[in-house]
């Protein structure tokens, strides 16, 4: 059904979809690392109750409601994150060596510092999310 250039033209494609998402993801990640761009205010987190009350027109009663509702499913939210969590960086790890496995010297290297970068973004998110969930 697939001829051998088909087949490595759907490869290649595939190969290059995947290396657009990793590197737009690094350089987004990333983005706030730079020294050279001006820096911006922090923006505030929000949580998820006052997202729903601002896009719901929550009334105070409901909003305390689903504050307490939160509240009470936050552990097994951390819990099951947990489980997932170290499938999903395996994954991740997997996906940059078959990235780096068709990069050049120069686009390794480029490559392996938007991952620093983003890996860097990734724990400084995680641990403000920690000091702000408790």
């Amino acid at each position: 059904m697939f001829n051998r250039s088909t087949l490595l033209a759907a490869s290649l494609l595939m190969a290059t979809f995947i290396l657009g998402i990793a590197v737009g993801g690094g350089t987004v990640a990333a983005w706030g690392d730079n020294p050279d761009r001006p820096s911006r205010p922090p923006r505030e987190r929000v949580s998820f109750a006052a997202r729903l009350q601002q896009d719901l027109d929550l009334t105070a009663v409901q909003r305390e409601s689903v504050e307490v509702i939160m509240n009470r499913r936050q552990d097994s939210m951390r819990q099951m994150w947990g489980e997932i969590s170290p499938r999903f960086d395996s994954l991740r790890r997997q996906i940059n060596r078959d990235i780096m496995a068709v990069l050049d010297s120069s686009q390794q290297a480029t490559f392996e510092d938007l991952i620093a970068r983003a890996d860097s973004a990734r724990r400084h998110r995680d641990r403000r999310g920690e000091h702000e969930r408790k």
